[in-house]
């Protein structure tokens, strides 16, 4: 099972569909496939809401919509600017996973400049001692 948003073709549907119980046209949660491929077949809409493994931690999925990507790009302080100029949702992808491997790196050197620092403040506080 996965977890998926699956969206009624009725907007406001609230009920179920098997034992799928969906509020106002949507139902999220895991899903088999065999469901699955009921909902993508009878013309609900299938958004996949599980972390792709092989992307960057904390990124949307690549399946995800355009939405959740652009989300995640003012989440990394991109401007509505720049994000409506990626013309097309690969261009926001890329311009999403750029900011975000820039902004890692950029924690990674604070917190290795920060272990640096502790480590001549140990080194000076031993060497006073000795």
């Amino acid at each position: 099972m996965s977890n998926y948003r699956i969206s009624a073709p009725v907007a406001d549907y609230d009920g179920t569909v098997g034992e799928y119980k969906f509020a106002k046209g949507v139902y999220e949660g895991d899903i088999t496939d065999a469901a699955l491929s009921y909902f993508r077949t009878a013309g609900y809409g299938v958004e996949d809401l599980t972390v792709d493994p092989d992307g960057p931690g904390g990124l949307p999925a690549k399946a995800a919509v355009r939405g959740e990507w652009e989300q995640a790009a003012r989440d990394l302080g991109i401007s509505d600017e720049e994000i409506a100029a990626a013309s097309n949702k690969d261009q926001l992808i890329d311009l999403v996973t750029a900011a975000h491997d820039k902004a890692s790196e950029a924690a990674a050197a604070a917190q290795q400049a920060a272990a640096g620092a502790h480590a001549a403040a140990d080194d000076t506080q031993n060497g006073a001692t000795q």
